[in-house]
């Protein structure tokens, strides 16, 4: 089936790997439609699995140092994150709209103020968390093991992400998300937050729209 060209169409060929926005090494192309009216909104090019081997690489990378912050660090990035996406509230909308076809406001806004919610959730969990007990005379330290290989869902972009971010990362995880090839004008809003929140470089990456997500 062929589907009409919206006057807008944006275009996005990129993934956000070691902190930075990386030209896809991927070359196959996918049109993003609008379920409601059957028009072409968008088109972007899927990531290959070289794009998903760079992306673990510099998850692996970034667990060095990012393992061994404090607390407070941690909760200072949490916190940055939330600010992130709720100062992009109208675009998260604009878009979400455009990709699902139509959607109840307020269920709009509760994803995006719930995506915001769970970076504060997480970093208020971390003033609770033993990370270290004493058991008769022994020390019991809970640590962060690697890097985290997180999937989301088309229909939950934005709010399936951050749910599985805010405790991978409050938890001195990094993280690779692939999140779904058919939410991408979502995916790039959420990136663009990620790179104003300023992390330290691959502690998140997004290998957006890979079809390949295996590697090391």
């Amino acid at each position: 089936m062929k589907f009409k060209q919206s006057e807008v169409m944006k275009t996005i060929n990129h993934h956000y790997i070691n902190g930075q926005f990386v030209q896809s090494k991927g070359k196959e192309l996918l049109d993003l439609i609008n379920p409601s009216n059957k028009m072409v909104i968008g088109q972007l090019t899927l990531g290959n699995e070289e794009d998903a081997r760079d992306a673990i690489k510099a998850a692996k990378e970034a667990f060095k140092s990012w393992s061994k912050t404090s607390i407070e660090e941690r909760s200072m990035y949490l916190q940055r994150l939330s600010d992130a996406i709720l100062a992009r509230m109208e675009e998260h909308l604009e878009v979400m709209m455009e990709e699902y076809g139509g959607r109840p406001i307020g269920v709009a806004k509760f994803s995006v103020q719930g995506a915001a919610n769970a970076y504060l959730a997480a970093k208020s969990l971390l003033g609770e968390i033993e990370f270290f007990k004493d058991f008769s005379g022994a020390t019991v330290t809970q640590k962060p093991l690697g890097v985290a290989a997180l999937i989301t869902p088309w229909n939950q972009d934005i709010f399936g992400m951050s749910i599985k971010i805010a405790p991978a990362i409050a938890a001195g995880c990094t993280v690779v998300i692939k999140p779904s090839e058919l939410s991408g004008l979502q995916t790039q809003v959420f990136m663009e937050c990620i790179d104003a929140a300023k992390l330290p470089a691959g502690v998140i990456n997004i290998c957006e729209r890979s079809r390949h997500c295996g590697g090391e």
